[in-house]
């Protein structure tokens, strides 16, 4: 974890968050969480953006290498959470479009992300409101059909991914570049073309989904 990241502030967030989330506590138990620090240097918000995009795809194809060596019950505990500190100061919807652009990408293939913002207030359905957490956090675990469903109120065209979804291994960026990628061998330039079309299909997503 980042140096800049306390674990103290980071476990005791948790904790609770156990109190909301009834598959904390047994993941926790499994060994099935994992958490990570990343410090974000980047000045201007689309930079920071994109950086946190890339840290959290490295992120997720690491959740989803682990996940394929678990049964079905070691998959729905397998969390993990990336909490972001920053350099320099930030909106508080820092995550918005990372997030969306995660959800793209993976709701086919069986993961959800929550993004909780620094000082932001959430409520959760039955217990009320969520703590706020220490760090900008990013949570990635995988889908649960049913009650995850709910999630997907402002997203319906992603809704039947999610329902229908399967993870053989597919590298979920070929529809974008035409050919297997490998994350870490990617220069800059390359991800910067990556994100900004992505990016530009995302735009497109959302303008015609306001328009319907």
């Amino acid at each position: 974890m980042a140096e800049n990241v306390n674990k103290n502030n980071v476990s005791v967030y948790l904790k609770e968050m156990e109190k909301l989330c009834p598959y904390i506590n047994p993941a926790k138990i499994s060994n099935r969480i994992t958490n990570k620090g990343i410090y974000i240097p980047e000045k201007d918000k689309l930079s920071i953006e994109r950086r946190i995009f890339w840290e959290s795809v490295e992120g997720v194809e690491e959740f989803r290498k682990n996940r394929q060596e678990l049964d079905n019950h070691g998959k729905l505990l397998l969390n993990t959470n990336i909490f972001f500190t920053f350099e320099h100061g930030i909106l508080n919807n820092i995550l918005d479009w990372p997030h969306f652009l995660l959800k793209l990408l993976y709701t086919k293939v069986g993961i959800v992300f929550g993004k909780f913002h620094v000082g932001a207030k959430k409520r959760n359905e039955l217990e009320g409101g969520l703590p706020s957490p220490p760090y900008t956090h990013l949570a990635i675990r995988s889908a649960l059909k049913k009650k995850d469903s709910r999630f997907f109120s402002k997203a319906p065209y992603l809704l039947n991914n999610m329902l229908e979804n399967e993870d053989n291994g597919m590298d979920v960026f070929i529809p974008l570049t035409k050919y297997r990628i490998k994350i870490d061998q990617l220069t800059n330039v390359e991800k910067d073309q990556i994100y900004i079309k992505l990016h530009e299909i995302a735009e497109n997503i959302l303008f015609s989904n306001q328009n319907k």
